[in-house]
């Protein structure tokens, strides 16, 4: 290695890679809360906090095994695996507020949401603006998931 100009001590793709493999989800969550709650310049519009929240679909490595994530078109083709990621973004301070990962076929976009505003620690009056349709059965569960007691506003 050191002919190639590199150091001994500099892992391998592999060795990389079978490290990264250990690396548990919740570890990956604690550090993106932790980041994003260590921004201290807030900044908003008329006294709101803008957010968008939008869902998306990520491929990840294929595992035939996994029904919640496999999808097959047609039985000769090869199939592929789907998570379902849902975000918030702060669209004032450019900045990930918060994200759910839901396996591809037991996602649902307004659990993930009220989830989300559920265990929000933003202060003061968020308002949110969720792509895509708004269900009446979305906007209760975002009331109750603060006990009734969030100021916020919605883009229905």
């Amino acid at each position: 290695m050191e002919s190639q100009g590199h150091d001994v001590n500099t892992a391998t793709t592999s060795a990389f890679a079978q490290q990264r493999n250990k690396i548990l989800p919740s570890a990956v969550e604690f550090l993106f809360h932790e980041f994003t709650q260590s921004y201290t310049d807030i900044k908003g519009y008329r006294g709101y906090r803008l957010l968008a929240i939008d869902g998306s679909d990520l491929h990840m490595a294929t595992d035939r095994v996994d029904p919640d994530t496999y999808f097959q078109n047609q039985s000769n083709t090869k199939g592929y695996n789907l998570l379902h990621l849902n975000a918030a973004y702060d669209l004032c301070n450019r900045l990930y507020v918060d994200a759910i990962v839901q396996p591809r076929r037991l996602c649902n976009e307004g659990k993930a949401l009220a989830a989300m505003v559920g265990r929000s620690p933003i202060k003061g009056k968020p308002l949110l603006l969720p792509i895509g349709v708004m269900k009446v059965t979305t906007i209760s569960r975002i009331w109750n998931a603060k006990g009734g007691a969030m100021s916020y506003g919605l883009r229905i």
